[in-house]
């Protein structure tokens, strides 16, 4: 992702997003980050599905497998990939039993979906990638038998199913299912005309480029669970997200090697922080890109009354964080009724790390002078 975060850099800068870009997206970010802040007490745990995580080669420069390997169970495939030949292309994601069913079929159950189609503005394809994996969805299960499959992309059974990629665009998405017997994911590029189940039976596995960002991770979920917070002080919280230093980024394998690999950024790892409030006050949820360019959704579920509101926020609106680290953006303005409430959210592809959750209360008296900054 480093290698596309780069190339990205004049294409942001023409499209205004070096900066506020829009008056809209200036009154939502505010540059005054809080420099003496408080951590809360965390206790983390993990859980969750199996990842298969393909980025690596993330520019493909030629046909082949990016990534396969055999899960069984809970499974999470995240992919971002750029098609940077000079001819149209193919990305599918191919789901295929493996093994004897002895007669039997596999039940395969789509939990979860969320990819953009193709496209060569990164940081509009990753937040809506994310929006749709974040969005209510009904499981659908299906019955494969043992020659049967299923590409994740256009969730079609087609021999030749796949998103067609033209030169420059990035895929980019993840998507979260079951399978009840052992399948072979298998992530390539291939041409357009390509059977899929044909090509994989003969095609190499392209080697990673110099960015080590593939393989397969257990316990791809992690929860965190804070201590209540006091903000009638006037005391600001802060929360430190995906950083390498905290020692959370997931190690595992690459399955086509069986090379050690540790997916720096935990990009497909999905964060749920839990918080409360307390006493409770009206308050702010703010977050703030440190590393610099991002741009993706996250979700805020906050129960009141025996229910759950779940709220969808592009970070921030209206186009990406400049790459100064430096802004933050109010995606939560709450009253103190909503005294708990979880964070739901994941790195999005092309997104620097680390974020920053900050938590304060509200300045009643600024929001009705219309100030900007509250």
């Amino acid at each position: 992702m480093v290698k596309g975060l780069q190339r990205m850099l004049g294409a942001l800068a023409c499209f205004g997003w070096l900066g506020f870009g829009t008056s809209a997206e200036a009154a939502a970010l505010r540059t005054d980050i809080p420099e003496n802040y408080l951590e809360p007490q965390v206790t983390m745990t993990q859980d969750g599905p199996t990842l298969l995580f393909s980025d690596s080669p993330e520019l493909v420069h030629k046909t082949g497998v990016l990534y396969t390997d055999v899960v069984q169970g809970a499974a999470r495939v995240f992919v971002h990939h750029v098609n940077e030949t000079k001819r149209p292309l193919k990305l599918a994601v191919l789901v295929q039993p493996v093994g004897p069913l002895h007669g039997k079929k596999l039940t395969l159950t789509l939990q979860r979906y969320g990819f953009a189609e193709p496209n060569v503005d990164y940081y509009e394809a990753a937040p809506l990638s994310q929006k749709r994996y974040f969005q209510a969805q009904e499981p659908k299960t299906e019955a494969l038998r043992l020659f049967e499959s299923r590409e994740l992309l256009t969730r079609s059974g087609e021999a030749k199913a796949g998103w067609v990629v033209k030169p420059d665009q990035l895929v980019t998405g993840m998507c979260d299912f079951t399978a009840d017997a052992p399948v072979r994911v298998t992530v390539m590029m291939c041409e357009t005309s390509s059977d899929i189940r044909e090509f994989v039976r003969h095609a190499p596995v392209l080697p990673m480029d110099e960015h080590p960002l593939r393989g397969t991770f257990a316990h791809a979920d992690l929860h965190f669970s804070l201590a209540p917070m006091d903000l009638s002080q006037g005391q600001v919280y802060g929360l430190l997200q995906a950083s390498g230093s905290q020692g959370q980024y997931l190690r595992g394998t690459d399955a086509t090697t069986g090379q050690a690999v540790e997916n720096y950024g935990n990009y497909g790892v999905v964060y749920s922080v839990d918080y409360q409030v307390a006493p409770p006050v009206d308050y702010q949820l703010s977050v703030n890109a440190w590393g610099g360019i991002y741009a993706g959704t996250g979700r805020l579920d906050l129960p009141h009354k025996k229910q759950v509101e779940r709220r969808l926020q592009a970070w921030p609106e209206g186009g990406a964080f400049d790459d100064s680290g430096e802004t933050r953006f109010v995606f939560g303005k709450l009253a103190k009724k909503y005294d708990r409430g979880t964070i739901v959210w994941s790195p999005a592809g092309a997104g620097n790390l680390p974020l920053r959750f900050f938590w304060e209360a509200r300045d009643k008296h600024a929001e009705k002078a219309g100030n900007p900054h509250t």
